[in-house]
């Protein structure tokens, strides 16, 4: 069954298709509800179906402007004594002076001109180390 639905944001008709797939993911969902999502350029229209294939909700939500992983901050905090630059590689040594401030990893990254997943490594490793006390997170 295909039903149309209005976007409650930018009223554009969506053409909703309603079959046993659907219904049964419905069914085997807890809430007995099942959400359908249908992109809109910068919103994404959401469509609540329930297990008897009626419409529940319409709901949009805005879409980031880029990736959720990216608008995650991740604030390294050096421990509050410092480790003799001689326990360090070079490499250790350039992080640690790069934490200073609200510098986050992905801008040390950039920094140091590595790949972000090998200074999130990094950073861990000191931390297990001692040499940070925390990493804080921020949106």
């Amino acid at each position: 069954m295909i039903k149309n639905i209005k976007c409650t944001r930018c009223g554009r008709t969506i053409y909703v298709e309603i079959d046993q797939k659907v219904v049964q993911e419905a069914s085997n969902s807890p809430s007995g509800v099942t959400a359908l999502t249908f992109p809109h350029g910068d919103h994404v229209t959401i469509v609540y179906i329930d297990r008897n294939g009626d419409v529940r909700s319409i709901q949009w939500a805005l879409l980031p402007t880029k990736p959720v992983a990216e608008m995650i901050r991740e604030i390294p905090v050096p421990a509050k004594k410092s480790p003799s630059s001689s326990k360090l590689n070079r490499e250790e040594w350039m992080f640690l002076a790069l934490c200073k401030e609200e510098r986050d990893l992905r801008e040390i990254a950039t920094l140091m001109n590595e790949p972000y997943p090998r200074i999130r490594l990094l950073a861990e490793k000191l931390r297990a180390k001692g040499y940070l006390e925390r990493i804080d997170i921020r949106f």
